[in-house]
This record gives structure tokens, sequence and C-alpha cells, in this order.
């Protein structure tokens, strides 16, 4: 494996940056706010990190659509479960969402895992992957 000295440019405009944006401000907004206008902030940020997750990894036009249809599936069973007031579909929304995010992160590890170099779009995705690991916990 080949060592390159990361540039912003590339940590930037990278795969990973984005999805690595919205996660860190998820984490560093989540214990600060305590307000409604706070958790719909929160809610649109775990929305972005599932777009971007999305947006992050590169799979077959198969694989794809299934993650299309477990993202916007799980997240139509979320918002309807808090909206109703049921927390069985609520549960399954966020189940759904717990393995769109296990499957990005598997994703993007067996990505690494296979990078020839190490770019800041590299280390970027490493650390997304660290903090997706955080968040299914979460």
């Amino acid at each position: 494996m080949k060592l390159n000295v990361p540039n912003i440019r590339t940590f930037i405009l990278g795969r990973y940056s984005s999805l690595l944006l919205i996660l860190l401000c998820l984490f560093i907004f989540q214990p600060l706010v305590d307000t409604l206008g706070g958790r719909f902030l929160i809610e649109a940020l775990f929305i972005g990190a599932l777009i971007a997750g999305l947006r992050a990894i590169i799979i077959k036009r198969e694989l794809f659509r299934f993650e299309v249809f477990l993202m916007i599936g799980s997240i139509i069973c979320a918002y309807a479960g808090s909206m109703l007031n049921n927390t069985v579909l609520f549960m399954i929304g966020i189940a759904g969402e717990s393995i769109f995010l296990t499957m990005v992160a598997m994703i993007l590890l067996f990505d690494l895992f296979k990078a020839k170099k190490v770019s800041g779009d590299t280390l970027a995705g490493a650390v997304c992957v660290y903090l997706l690991i955080g968040l299914i916990w979460s």
C-alpha cells in the first residue's frame, strides 16, 4: 500500500466528505439541542446522513435499489410511528435505518480495504466508518 500525503482538496471533494461533515454535525449538535426545533434539526441531519451514506457507497444497481427502498421505507415508518404515536411502527423504522447504516458501514469498510493508496478521502472514509459504528449503536 502506497502512502500519499493527503491534501485538503481531495478531502473536501471526495466521496466521503459530505458524510463525514454530516456525521460530525450530528454528533456535535445531538447533546446540545433539547427543543422541538432542535429535534427537527437532528432528524434532518440524520436523514442527511442517510442520503450522504447512499452517495458515498458504490454498489451494483440491484443492491442500490434495495438500499434506496430500505432507506425510504424506514424513514416513512419512523416518521409515521412518530406522528401516530405508534411505538411498533417507530421501532420498525429505527431498525430499518440501523440495518441501512450497517450496510453502508460494511460497504465503506470493504472499499477502504480495497484502496491501493491512502488519500485524504480514504482517511475521511475511515473516520466515517468509525462514526457510523457509534451512530448504529446509539
